[in-house]
């Protein structure tokens, strides 16, 4: 096999290219994995009320230094619930992945955007994250009514509202 063998590549019905190691064999799915892993830090522990925020990452630090927990909540309170009546994902659930993307917000902002401090480079990352993940995480076809059954919720208030399996197929289209 050589590494410049061809992935199936499929347009998702958000208009993103996509493809998985579902539909690939193992020396190819190797591969992609081993990309992944260059990019996160899995071995990061887990960041609780408990941690202290001196104990943060950077990236961690440089969210919280303009962004609380009321704030996460208040973005993402539509979110989908689980089973047990818990939202799909935290405030503390998010500094957790921030932490094992250790990029993500790090401060490194290169020369294009060098006159931006760390907190300002970050809030344009996370601006852009929260929107992108406010729009493929939103009830995009239908309406979305709040419990009294009568007040529509503002599409950018629909985040995480939906959530499923990242496997993309043709079927998606």
């Amino acid at each position: 096999m050589s590494y410049a063998e061809e992935l199936p590549l499929f347009i998702n019905r958000y208009g993103n290219l996509c493809t998985n190691i579902y539909d690939t064999d193992d020396s190819t799915a190797r591969v992609l994995t081993a990309a992944h892993d260059g990019i996160f830090d899995t071995d990061v522990d887990a960041i609780t009320a408990e941690t202290a925020a001196e104990e943060y990452p950077i990236n961690v630090q440089n969210i919280v230094s303009f962004m609380g927990e009321s704030d996460f909540d208040a973005l993402f309170a539509y979110q989908k619930l689980n089973d047990d009546d818990t939202p799909f994902t935290t405030w503390y659930d998010f500094l957790s992945a921030v932490a094992m993307a250790p990029a993500f917000c790090d401060g490194i902002a290169g020369a294009l955007y060098s006159r931006f401090n760390d907190e300002a480079m970050c809030a344009r990352e996370l601006a852009a994250f929260f929107a992108y993940t406010i729009s493929i995480t939103n009830d995009f076809a239908t309406e979305l009514l709040a419990e009294d059954g009568v007040t529509v919720i503002a599409k950018a208030e629909q985040g995480l509202t939906v959530t499923e399996d990242t496997f993309c197929s043709v079927a998606d289209n």
